[in-house]
């Protein structure tokens, strides 16, 4: 009786270490409840630019660890500028976490 009751608290302790490990040191970035702003654009449809949005929640979910996403916007003024001043293919988004971030991508790459 004592050593079934034994392993059964040993299985238990081993659970809840396992699950502390999984919450805590394989943690995402957390992007469940990410306000999203598309804006209006004169260069990208509405379908281009939610796909890049979702490549750079993709890429925060992945790459920001323990982190909160709280608004992603598109940033028309700032695409039009880099796309002069580089080349087409550049959209820029804003993104806020805990103190903002600046997204730059160029044919569905993240330069920065």
């Amino acid at each position: 009786m004592r050593k079934s009751k034994l392993a059964y608290i040993l299985a238990f302790l081993l659970c809840v270490a396992i699950l502390w490990l999984i919450k805590y040191q394989m943690s995402f970035g957390n992007v469940e409840h990410v306000e999203m702003n598309y804006g209006k654009s004169t260069v990208y449809q509405l379908d281009e630019r939610k796909a890049a949005a979702e490549t750079i929640l993709e890429y925060f979910k992945n790459g920001f660890e323990g982190c909160k996403f709280y608004t992603l916007t598109y940033l028309e003024d700032d695409t039009l500028k880099y796309q002069q001043e580089n080349s087409e293919g550049i959209m820029i988004f804003h993104g806020r976490f805990k103190e903002g971030f600046l997204v730059i991508m160029r044919n569905g790459i993240i330069l920065g």
